[in-house]
């Protein structure tokens, strides 16, 4: 499965693809990303599935 993640904030501002099982878990992309959220790196996040 494909995720197109978009990130954005004072420290990272990216457009990528995450996929699935070929880079690893979605979940653990996310926990990182909430994680960075959390440490103010990160303001908005959008994810949108592929089929």
């Amino acid at each position: 499965m494909i995720y197109r993640i978009k990130i954005e904030g004072k420290e990272y501002n990216e457009n990528y693809t995450f996929e699935t099982p070929k880079e690893g878990d979605i979940l653990d992309e996310l926990k990182a990303i909430v994680e960075d959220m959390k440490e103010g790196n990160i303001d908005k996040l959008e994810v949108e599935r592929e089929a």
